[in-house]
């Protein structure tokens, strides 16, 4: 026991709570909270003989506890102040606690001070009934209502010596916030109804202060909400919170879905349109798109493209999100964003192959500047989504995204298309002109893809615009000034398959100041597997089955084959896979019928022919494997042939366990 329990006084509360201890019998007399109390305890198997105290949360837990309670733990500090002046004269210990009754802030006077200390009555200890028993704090939060505890009204016997007065801390809702709680010793009983309503008159203050600071708080997140709005105003924006009610949007969201403004706020987004992705952010807190769907509300059912951010608030908890509404159409001569609303950044690349990580350190090093690039590589080898890439990691992140494929569009068009037209300016023309390509690219990004498929008459028109900054639409008297960052791409190899017939030699250096090649899935062997599993599971969320795995013979399939088509390719025979099978896994069998059944290593000669040819190319590919102690790139290139290729011969030959003989060297690393 402590000292200050050595002079305890006897009495009736000592004697109703011996009788309790010993039998489980309640006084008639005793208080009805406190009765309740011991009840619960005595239910719990707490021992009211053995001292009990409080566990204390680790420096890291104490650290969140006081960020999960900033507001409380920050606006109480002038009262606490105030407190502890007005209880100078009087032994004490002050504590105040969260709603689950962990101490955010203790201060006192010795001796009871220090035993606050040893009990673990301390930041981050805790001062539940569930913890230490019948307490003054804890049954303030569980009641909800200011209460005094003295000495032997203290279920543990540990805490006999000392009076308690607690009052409850709300939240601006209503809900339980805290607790503010007094202690002294029972040589002060006279001075408990002063400490009581002492207690009382802080308890409010505090509550007071927490009010202002939630009020603050809620103003910070409407500035938050009002600075995503008016920093997006070009584009049609809403703003909606956790419940998924609009609380802002612009005139832009309004022409949209065809509702005035005023009609908008306030209500759900449901109301007006119908959007898994919007929903989903708010769940998740990870931005999303997707398709969105008015409904009929709006005069008609159309389709819309949705693009969904979380807001966050100082703390990082998620307030609400802002929702970006564009018309969903797919216009042939170029789309602002792509198919996938510029929302493709680096992190959505996938693969740890040489050369895809060649490309993306190229494209990752260079997307700060404002200099030209050139992507080349085979068609489906994800040259737009890569522009997307570099467009988001650059300082032109916030600004258009506009892609345009220069061989789709028929040749009379493409100059109106990229540099736009005045009213007049030919025959069938829109009155009101059309802005062209570049303007709509303005201070962002234009990606031309097939470039040497433009015409040589514009070639010597985008020039000059590369290097004056101008452009003049047809029918226009003058010149405008665009900035735009040209990213180019092409299906042709710049060093061998470019030919100066298609593209100009000046156009070409100045839109390669850095080229950045994408190599063909046949070279990225060690992607595929890595490949196929997003495409899977991307395609089963999308079509709702329950498929998550690929069988490791239909995995070798699609390691084996060649993907002329590439990536695009890949993906289109893992979304076929998906709608046809009916099974959680990939089978061979669910595979497109052009991929084949069989792994190469099943391959055979079928007649004598083929045998000679595969005895030579057996005896060549061993004869290099040798002379190349086992490393497969160079024995690759001595023969002539892709690494991919090399490897199914190896495969079908056998030859799959003839390794490089240097010390820690695999296959994975050649």
């Amino acid at each position: 026991m402590h000292q200050t329990s050595r002079k305890l006084p006897t009495g009736t509360r000592l004697k109703d709570w011996e009788t309790f201890v010993d039998s489980g019998i309640v006084s008639r007399d005793a208080h009805a909270c406190i009765s309740a109390s011991w009840q619960r305890c005595r239910q719990m198997g707490l021992d009211p003989r053995r001292p009990k105290h409080s566990r204390v949360l680790s420096p890291p837990e104490v650290k969140s506890l006081l960020e999960r309670n900033s507001l409380l733990a920050q606006g109480s500090q002038t009262s606490l102040r105030l407190l502890e002046a007005s209880l100078q004269n009087i032994p004490h210990g002050t504590i105040l606690s969260d709603a689950q009754g962990y101490v955010l802030y203790k201060s006192g006077t010795e001796p009871i001070s220090g035993i606050f200390d040893k009990t673990g009555i301390v930041p981050g200890g805790n001062c539940l009934e569930s913890t230490i028993g019948t307490t003054a704090p804890g049954l303030a939060i569980i009641h909800k209502i200011p209460i005094i505890v003295q000495m032997e009204e203290h279920y543990n016997e540990v805490y006999h010596w000392c009076c308690c007065a607690a009052a409850p801390i709300f939240n601006l809702d209503g809900g339980v916030a805290g607790c503010i709680n007094v202690t002294t010793n029972h040589e002060n009983t006279d001075k408990l109804e002063f400490i009581y309503r002492l207690t009382l008159t802080m308890a409010k203050c505090l509550q007071s202060e927490l009010h202002l600071m939630q009020c603050l708080s809620g103003l910070e997140v409407s500035k938050e909400i009002i600075g995503s709005v008016v920093n997006l105003t070009d584009r049609a924006v809403m703003v909606v919170d956790m419940s998924g009610t609009i609380l802002q949007a612009n005139q832009r969201a309004g022409s949209v879905l065809k509702t005035p403004v005023s009609h908008l706020i306030s209500r759900h987004y449901s109301d007006f349109f119908k959007s898994d992705s919007l929903s989903c952010c708010l769940s998740t807190k990870k931005a999303d798109h997707g398709l969105a769907v008015c409904s009929k509300e709006t005069g008609e059912v159309r389709k819309l493209w949705l693009q969904a951010q979380a807001i966050h608030d100082a703390s990082g908890h998620i307030v609400g999100a802002t929702a970006i509404l564009e018309e969903h159409k797919r216009h042939w001569p170029g789309q602002q964003g792509g198919a996938y609303g510029k929302s493709f950044t680096f992190n959505n690349i996938i693969g740890k192959s040489a050369g895809m990580l060649k490309a993306v350190n190229l494209g990752k090093r260079f997307a700060s500047t404002d200099a030209n690039i050139l992507l080349y590589g085979e068609t489906g080898t994800g040259k737009e989504l890569f522009s997307q890439a570099i467009h988001n990691l650059s300082h032109r992140r916030n600004k258009p995204f506009i892609a345009i494929n220069a061989a789709a569009i028929p040749g009379g068009l493409v100059e109106s298309e990229l540099f736009g037209y005045r009213n007049g300016a030919f025959t069938g023309a829109s009155r009101e002109g059309k802005k062209g390509l570049f303007e709509l690219a303005n201070q962002g990004t234009l990606f031309l893809d097939e470039i040497n498929s433009m015409p040589m008459d514009l070639q010597c028109k985008l020039l000059r615009v590369i290097e004056n900054g101008e452009i003049t639409p047809l029918g226009a008297h003058s010149s405008e000034n665009v900035d735009v960052r040209i990213i180019a791409a092409t299906g042709h190899d710049p060093d061998s398959g470019l030919t100066f017939a298609e593209l100009r030699k000046d156009l070409f250096y100045r839109l390669s100041t850095i080229r950045i090649f994408l190599p063909p899935l046949r070279e990225r062997l060690d992607d595929i597997e890595e490949l196929a599993i997003a495409f899977l599971k991307q395609f089963a969320e999308k079509s709702g089955k329950n498929v998550n795995l690929i069988h490791p013979e239909a995995l070798k399939i699609l390691q084996y084959n060649e993907w002329p088509g590439n990536v695009r390719e890949l993906m289109s025979a893992i979304e076929f896979a998906v709608h046809v099978t009916d099974m959680h896994t990939i089978m061979p069998e669910h595979l497109p019928d052009y991929l084949g059944q069989s792994t190469p290593e099943e391959g055979g000669a079928g007649n004598e022919a083929s045998k000679i040819v595969s005895d030579l190319e057996n005896g060549l590919i061993r004869k290099a494997l040798e002379e190349t102690r086992g490393n497969r790139s160079e024995a690759a290139r001595k023969l002539g042939v892709s690494r991919s290729t090399f490897y199914r011969k190896c495969c079908k030959y056998k030859l799959a366990s003839l390794r490089r003989q240097e010390p820690g060297q695999t296959f994975d690393s050649l």
